[in-house]
């Protein structure tokens, strides 16, 4: 995100997210502001994947896509990963690390995230 009014809501969010713990509708109405800010910016992929995020999170009452996985990363020996489903803490995890591709969106690594989080978003609705 290139929007200076845009990056300060992005770290409201993150701020906010991290000291509450919970997905509510303030956060919702934020990312409908923050979506207004990709819109200025002329970048259509984050317009799309913020639509997306509040759309999921009004749906279906929470964020139940996972951070994508980084394939050069061997997590054989950690432990298992708990259920997005029932663990909001994991719900607010991958809002936060969503929140950091968005920060920094023209980073090539942090985009295909970016994809991949729309992909996934897109898969999830039409799923449910």
């Amino acid at each position: 995100m290139n929007s200076i009014e845009g990056l300060k809501l992005v770290n409201r969010i993150h701020k906010r997210l991290l000291d509450t713990e919970k997905i509510d509708g303030k956060l919702i109405k934020d990312l409908k502001e923050l979506r207004n800010y990709a819109i200025e910016d002329k970048d259509p992929v984050l317009v799309k994947l913020i639509r997306l995020t509040y759309e999921h999170l009004e749906n279906f009452e929470g964020f139940f896509i996972n951070i994508p996985e980084d394939e050069l990363f061997d997590d054989s020996q950690n432990e298992e990963v708990g259920d997005i489903h029932e663990d909001v803490k994991l719900q607010i995890d991958s809002l936060i690390y969503l929140l950091s591709l968005i920060e920094d969106s023209n980073n090539k690594r942090n985009r295909e995230d970016i994809l991949e989080y729309r992909s996934r978003l897109t898969k999830y609705a039409d799923e449910n």
